[in-house]
């Protein structure tokens, strides 16, 4: 790779920029991270920290700035999905399409693959192959490449074993660079402990760890600022806000208190014609079963009723046709002047019992199931005070007060997840918040 001062890389850099479209200012300390990544004999360029921190930004900046000047013309870059290594990397106002519009194109090679194409300095076509990371099958996609560098977008939500193997398709690269981003994890998880930690202990030639938090953005007024922060709560806060690595610990919704908690009469005084009404449904025959009727009016959402049977405490079992009579009977004794029969929202996982419900002529919709982002969803609505709970939802209450993280798994394994025990109406909630709420209202756009 052809070495260059900071004077004309930058020269270069904004010569393959479109000035004309572009505002984007650069802090001394951006520049420094640029620099790392594209005129020192670094190999492994991590970028940590808070949520629009100018990371990323900064990123794809070094890692598209090192593809121009490398001798080498085959990359990979990855995501947890190409969806989102795209929408966080490729599209949008800061993105690479953007940033180097006059040079870069994305559209698929002749096999199929995405992929970004660049010119390069030495006049040779780049090529960066685009890939999806979301489960433990993703690195056979790699294999049989070779690789000059790398970049990886949030990488500690990528597999390890995907991991590995992208290490392994650059191993052979004369001009080899990793670029990697993370917002803040546990402690614990692999990626700290086998490999950003180790290389700080043993001052590993060649690593550059950078952190950015909120007030390294320039482009971020104070306004947006407060707004961000009011979107993150409890553990999100610490990581996405304050950029800290954090276990995740004691309980999840500690944000939930009597001001998400309303009377019955409160809202029979609303104009129900402005509201959507759902049911959200986690099931369970050895598990307790719970509907969960909710009305929502696009700004407030509100666990109206709930139905909670608990096989073991009843000392008895329920078949799917005896649930469904009980949905049915739960969905007609209640009655709006106003509003439609509600669209019913189940965990896919629950087959058996979606053919059921069908059957009898009431629509199903599957709903989106990811938890550790349901909960920082649900956890973003309670904080705001738009997710509130009728006082006579007992159980609901009680689950959300009681709702959990695993606290032995993170600090012995670096997993995260909840206690599963008394999580069924907190599961509930989740489902309809993945599916029917918009992401301005959380705060992801």
């Amino acid at each position: 790779m052809k070495k260059l001062n900071n004077k004309e890389i930058f020269q270069k850099q904004f010569e393959l920029f479109d000035s004309g479209k572009l505002k984007l200012v650069l802090t001394q300390k951006a520049i420094n991270c640029i620099m790392s990544i594209v005129n020192k004999d670094g190999q492994i360029i991590c970028l940590e920290g808070s949520v629009r921190s100018g990371k990323t930004v900064n990123a794809c900046i070094g890692f598209m700035l090192y593809v121009y000047f490398s001798n080498e013309n085959f990359f990979i870059a990855s995501g947890k999905t190409i969806a989102t290594l795209f929408a966080n990397c490729i599209s949008g106002d800061f993105g690479i399409l953007e940033l180097f519009s006059n040079m870069v194109q994305y559209k698929n090679t002749s096999s199929g693959k995405k992929a970004l194409f660049i010119r390069g300095y030495d006049g040779n076509m780049k090529t960066v192959y685009c890939f999806g990371a979301n489960d433990e099958r993703s690195y056979q996609a790699l294999r049989g490449l070779t690789a000059g560098g790398w970049f990886a977008d949030e990488i500690n939500m990528q597999p390890r074993s995907f991991v590995e193997e992208a290490m392994r398709r650059t191993i052979v690269s004369k001009d080899r660079k990793m670029v990697w981003t993370l917002n803040p994890d546990t402690p614990y998880h692999w990626i700290y402990v086998d490999y950003l930690d180790l290389y700080v202990k043993n001052a590993l030639k060649g690593f550059y760890l950078w952190f950015f938090a909120l007030d390294d953005n320039p482009a971020i007024s104070d306004e947006r600022k407060e707004q961000l922060k009011s979107q993150y709560h409890g553990i999100f806060y610490r990581r996405y806000i304050l950029g800290e690595r954090c276990i995740a610990e004691g309980a999840i919704y500690d944000m939930f208190d009597n001001k998400n908690i309303y009377e019955e009469e409160n809202i029979e005084t609303l104009d129900t014609r402005f509201f959507n009404r759902y049911i959200a449904i986690d099931y369970g025959t050895t598990n307790p079963c719970v509907f969960l009727e909710i009305l929502d009016n696009g700004q407030i959402t509100y666990i109206h009723r709930e139905y909670y049977w608990d096989s073991k405490r009843q000392m008895r079992q329920k078949t799917d046709e005896e649930y469904v009579d009980d949905l049915q009977s739960f969905i007609d004794n209640q009655k709006y002047n106003n509003l439609s029969q509600p669209e019913v929202l189940i965990d896919p996982s629950a087959e058996s019992f979606s053919v059921a419900i069908k059957k009898r002529g009431i629509f199903v919709t599957e709903a989106e199931n990811e938890v550790e982002n349901g909960i920082r969803r649900v956890g973003t609505l309670l904080g705001n005070k738009t997710l509130l709970i009728n006082s006579k939802c007992i159980n609901t209450i009680q689950e959300m007060q009681g709702y959990a993280w695993n606290d032995k798994k993170a600090t012995e394994h670096g997993v995260e997840e909840p206690i599963k025990q008394h999580d069924h109406t907190c599961d509930a909630i989740r489902y309809f918040v993945n599916t029917r709420i918009q992401s301005w209202r959380v705060g992801e756009h």
